[in-house]
């Protein structure tokens, strides 16, 4: 199991350090909408890191700071230092994520993870689930949800 997989249990909306196992402070969560979009294919996650590996991608110095500094998520500033190397072994990705900007504004839009999807924030459902349904139509999987304080749970097969 990966070293963040008890704080997505948890849930919340929290800075962590180290591996991602260390609770450093909570923040003010986010209430925005998210769309969710994957294209056809994957990343493996360890040769995205291997990738990286190879040409490391650091975080802006400015980046960081404003984000240890935020108090509320919508503070934060969104970067993901993988996307180059997730972008090398699936370049639909970086047409998803310029895609999703034309959708929803550029500092919006982030690779999510390691790879394979991307997400948008946006203002409302109703804005996720428009953008969803255009991706839909592209050939992209994508679903709208939001950033509610609710805990996840199990949704019954039709």
């Amino acid at each position: 199991l990966g070293a963040d997989v008890a704080f997505f249990l948890h849930g919340g909306c929290a800075l962590l350090g180290g591996v991602g196992e260390a609770l450093q402070r909570t923040l003010e969560p986010s209430r925005r909408a998210v769309v969710l979009v994957k294209p056809e294919g994957g990343v493996s996650t360890a040769a995205a890191y291997q990738r990286f590996d190879e040409s490391p991608v650091a975080v802006p110095s400015d980046v960081l700071e404003r984000d240890r500094s935020a108090a509320r998520a919508d503070e934060v500033i969104l970067a993901n230092n993988l996307a180059s190397a997730a972008d090398a072994l699936l370049p639909e990705l970086r047409d998803v994520r310029s895609w999703l900007a034309e959708q929803a504004g550029e500092g919006n839009v982030l690779l999510s993870g390691s790879g394979s999807a991307a997400f948008a924030l946006v203002d409302t459902f109703a804005d996720a689930s428009r953008i969803a349904t255009a991706a839909t139509a592209r050939g992209w999987w994508a679903r709208p949800t939001s950033l509610s304080g609710l805990r996840a749970a199990i949704v019954p097969a039709r």
